[in-house]
Order: structure tokens, then sequence, then C-alpha cells
């Protein structure tokens, strides 16, 4: 990518990132949004299947989760799916129970490294990346910000496992992945308005 491309790229990016706003409740009150970090830049995922060129270099999902309640036993996780294949994104849909798809089912979280953090963000249809925080020492990402009763939580990317080889993002240039969130915000174990995002990122 030429240089004008590039500089035309990142005013795009900014303009969105200003039109997008801050992180918000939604007008009933439930938590929400998806927003993607990468070189100080910050823009929120909007709609289905919507693309994001980025550099290829680590990044950050970003997003905001109600806060676990330890007391009442109501523990609150973003499930994260990363896959090779778009298709798998038509898999997951609104209404669906979690407990009937594969990626996302009871037991199907990959385990973490020693710390209790991913390292690898892997690429695969069967299992997801199980996001929580409940205090400074059990936690899987990062606590940006408490608003209320709602965390704003950073979740970062920088290496792809997939086909049993690990890839720095520097040598994913020229390829795309997708990627499935759920956040079950009422617990019910189904899928509402508001608590799955999909999109696609491309590595430049």
């Amino acid at each position: 990518m030429n240089r004008f491309l590039q500089k035309l790229c990142y005013v795009i990016f900014i303009l969105n990132l200003i039109a997008c706003g801050s992180y918000k409740k939604s007008k009933d009150g439930v938590v929400d949004g998806i927003y993607l970090y990468q070189n100080g830049v910050e823009i929120k995922v909007n709609s289905t299947y919507q693309a994001f060129t980025l550099a290829n270099d680590s990044f950050s999902i970003r997003y905001l989760s109600p806060e676990s309640d330890m007391e009442n036993r109501k523990i609150y996780s973003a499930k994260m799916a990363g896959f090779v294949d778009v298709n798998e994104l038509d898999k997951i849909q609104e209404g669906m129970r979690i407990s009937d798809i594969i990626c996302f089912k009871p037991g199907s979280g990959m385990a973490p490294n020693t710390t209790g953090k991913y390292d690898l963000f892997s690429l695969t249809n069967k299992a997801h990346h199980y996001l929580f925080y409940l205090n400074d020492k059990n936690k899987r990402v990062r606590l940006l910000e408490k608003q209320n009763n709602s965390l704003l939580l950073d979740f970062e990317i920088s290496k792809i496992y997939v086909n049993r080889r690990q890839i720095d993002l520097f040598h994913m240039r020229g390829k795309e992945f997708y990627i499935a969130v759920l956040i079950d915000k009422n617990l019910n174990g189904i899928i509402e308005k508001n608590e799955l995002f999909k999109f696609i990122i491309a590595i430049d």
C-alpha cells in the first residue's frame, strides 16, 4: 500500500472513531460494544461482517462487560472464537442456544498459559478463548476502566496459532481471519440482540 492510501485509510479510521463516540450503555441500560485498538487509534465495531484492515502489528479487542457478582454467583465472560473460514460465522446466529454451538458449548473454552492468560490467538472452529475479569489476581484480560457496574476490558492479540503453527502478525500480511465475540449479558444461555459480534480482520 502506497503512502497516499495509508494516509487515506488512517483518515477514514479517525473519522469513524469520531462518529462512534465514547463507550456507553444502550437505551435499555444493557452494556454493549466491541472496539478495535491499534497504535493509539480505537474504532467501534458497528455491524456484523464489518471488515477492518489493520497493520501487521499487535492489536487489542476491547469490550464492555457487566461486572461479575461473585456473591450472587453471576459470572460474566466473553467467549471469543477465531476462524480461517468466513462460513463459520454463519453458523452462529441470534436466537441460538449457546450450548448448541460447537465453538461455544460448555467445555470448549481453551486453557490459558501458566500465567492465566492467552499468549496466542487460536483459529479453530471447535473452541474459544474464555475471557473474564474477577479481580486483579483472577483475570484473563486487562481492566482499563470501571464504569458503575460495567468494566471496560482489553484483550491483546499479537500472535496467531493455526494448523499447529505459531505465526506473528507480521507474517500474516495479505491474509485475513474472522472473529466472533459472544457476551451473554443476562446469563440465560441464549444469544440475544447486542450479545454477538462478528467481524473480519485483514492484515496489511
